[in-house]
């Protein structure tokens, strides 16, 4: 039986359809190379395929490294495991941060941005108007849920105040009941995150946070160590 391999140059709609196919299981990932991605990969190439993607056949094991095909990664560009972990969405979730001046307590203001894919398969970021102190509102998307033509793979927003502020005020760091039923009603393919002082919050799809066992919401780590500011 043998193995089937994109040939390359990939056909850029065709991989979109592909990662449109799988997207409601991976939640915008990328597919391993292991065991348990099998039928998912599978169902990628059959879907590559289905929207004009041309391939050959290989014999089993006889790709190289790297290949997209039936038992290879499926991605262009071998993209990072999360979109928080590719360099041009980091980038763009420093520059909000920096944007929403965290210091200053008299313009200290919301702000984000969509999570895009690219014509070429990159991802990168679209940010969004500027919000106010502790709300923003993400602009229309098209008929087609894209924004400025690109595929909106999820988004992000900042949480600038202080947990306790300059007047004692207390503030969440983390998501809250607004942020979760906003995200979930996007019907995003991918994960979200909110960017606070410390650290950075993930929301899936569903509108789900990552919680503890008892039930607390936990961040997916600092915001140093993971956008780099």
């Amino acid at each position: 039986m043998s193995d089937r391999r994109a040939t390359r140059p990939l056909n850029v709609e065709a991989v979109k359809a592909a990662n449109a196919a799988v997207a409601g299981e991976t939640g915008g990932r990328p597919l391993t190379l292991g065991p348990e991605d099998a039928a998912l990969r599978k169902k990628w190439m059959d879907a590559y395929i289905a929207a004009g993607g041309k391939y050959e056949e290989i014999a089993p094991g006889g790709g190289a490294p790297g290949d997209i095909g039936d038992i290879k990664e499926p991605c262009p560009a071998n993209p990072p495991r999360r979109p928080i972990d590719d360099p041009a969405v980091q980038e763009g979730m420093r520059q909000a941060w920096e944007d929403s001046q965290p210091d200053d307590p008299d313009n200290r203001h919301e702000e984000g941005g969509y999570i895009v894919r690219n014509e070429d398969g990159s991802l990168g970021v679209e940010r969004w108007p500027r919000g106010a102190g502790a709300s923003i509102v993400p602009p229309p998307r098209d008929a087609e849920g894209k924004y400025n033509g690109k595929e909106v793979l999820g988004e992000f927003h900042t949480h600038p105040n202080p947990p306790i502020d300059e007047n004692g005020k207390e503030w969440t760091q983390g998501g809250h009941e607004g942020d979760w039923n906003g995200i979930a009603n996007e019907n995003y393919p991918g994960e979200s995150y909110i960017i606070s002082g410390d650290d950075v919050w993930v929301v899936s799809p569903e509108g789900e946070p990552t919680r503890d066992e008892s039930g607390e919401e936990t961040p997916l780590g600092s915001r140093e160590d993971l956008i780099g500011n």
